[in-house]
């Protein structure tokens, strides 16, 4: 079978992305045909064992925006790159597409091509305060049930606003796209009962839920950095609804109790500014480490070296911690993580709630704990388990 996997734009490399960089030698070795195309590609964001994996199909080499500045520029990008997508798709001759994120592109052009699609539902716009979709009338009740189900939805998705009616019309527009999307791919996949709850809310589809998998790291395969202090972990983009405050903040109140902890945050972003003011405001600048951005080959040294990894973010799944788990590490994270449905009374995942005072105390708990081996749970979560329950849904569409 000859597949593409397609995206929109590859500016970060965050988990989705690892895990269609994972799965498409996997598919290979299953016999498919696998190609990886994006609109636009930052090949300086992508690790060095996966580049020639990458086709951009508007050979885009520059930095690119993740989320267009404007709905009317997403609008306009979209109109303009459709006709380079219908030809990269013409020459690529595909027999199935998988589309890793709801995405109009592959909902008009799959009408026009005819070719089926597999939509991985990743997330909804839910978890981004930047997608204004979310407040379309055309999802009537859904939005306030999906809203009150989460803290972090509370906290990051406002009562729907009064938008200008030029917006109002595009988001309402984008909305009903998405809607037909989801109802037109010949299968839909989701991480956790959670999102596929949230898919089925929004637009009546019912994605099969599949876990997403990891490959663990182990200390004999890496460089264990030797250190005397014991290190609080976290490895996010650093942006407002990562909530890396919260753990500076809990990590303020930790220090006043605890001398031989220090915080590492490894990631990027627009808020790294106002948390590094913000951690020397609490005194914690001295204790308090930020790596920037660290490169996959290095993550399983970092990970290693943690005592406690931590993680605030209010997040669909949560790659990362699974990676912490799965390499023997305890992992602290909010209620509003999926991967406290995911792995929900293993013996190293610690649970708190999403404010500094708690989520103090979720640390200084995980701190005091003695780290338990990997749960089979945890340890039947891999890359090659999930690739072979998605095998199994390709096989389906094969017959």
């Amino acid at each position: 079978m000859r597949i593409v996997i397609f995206e929109r734009v590859l500016s970060a490399f965050g988990g989705t992305e690892r895990i269609l960089f994972e799965l498409a030698p996997l598919l290979r070795g299953k016999g498919h045909e696998v190609h990886i195309i994006y609109l636009y590609a930052d090949r300086r964001k992508v690790s060095g064992k996966y580049s020639s994996d990458v086709s951009s199909i508007l050979d885009h080499q520059g930095s690119v925006e993740e989320f267009p500045s404007s709905i009317y520029k997403s609008v306009v990008a979209t109109i303009v790159s459709l006709p380079k997508m219908l030809k990269a798709l013409v020459a690529l001759r595909p027999n199935l597409i998988i589309c890793p994120r709801s995405n109009v592109y592959v909902y008009i052009v799959t009408r026009i091509y005819r070719v089926p699609f597999l939509l991985i539902v990743n997330d909804t716009p839910f978890y981004s305060n930047l997608n204004v979709s979310k407040y379309a009338h055309f999802y009537g009740g859904a939005y306030w049930s999906i809203t009150k189900s989460l803290p972090g939805h509370m906290q990051f998705n406002e009562p729907r606003p009064h938008l200008p009616l030029k917006q109002r019309i595009i988001a309402e527009l984008i909305a009903i796209a998405k809607y037909l999307e989801a109802r037109a791919a010949f299968v839909s996949i989701a991480p956790s009962r959670r999102v596929a709850w949230e898919a089925r809310s929004l637009w009546g589809i019912n994605p099969i839920v599949i876990p997403w998998g990891v490959r663990p790291y182990r200390s004999e395969q890496a460089q264990v950095r030797q250190v005397k202090e014991r290190l609080i972990l976290t490895v996010n983009r650093l942006e407002i609804i990562k909530r890396v405050d919260l753990l500076i903040r809990a990590f303020a109140e930790v220090c006043r109790m605890l001398e031989d902890v220090r915080l590492v945050i490894a990631g990027t972003g627009p808020e790294e500014s106002s948390l590094r003011q913000l951690a020397k405001a609490l005194g914690v600048d001295g204790r308090t480490q930020f790596l920037g951005f660290v490169p996959e080959e290095s993550l399983g040294d970092l990970i290693l070296s943690c005592e406690v990894f931590a993680f605030p973010s209010w997040d669909s799944y949560g790659l990362s911690v699974l990676e912490a788990l799965s390499s023997g590490k305890k992992c602290l994270v909010t209620i509003d993580a999926a991967m406290v449905e995911v792995a929900r009374g293993d013996s190293n995942l610690f649970i708190s709630q999403s404010d500094p005072d708690s989520f103090a105390r979720g640390l200084l708990q995980a701190l005091q704990a003695k780290t338990a081996p990997v749960s089979d749970r945890i340890a039947k979560l891999t890359v090659e388990s999930h690739c072979s329950k998605l095998t199994k849904i390709l096989e389906a569409l094969r017959e």
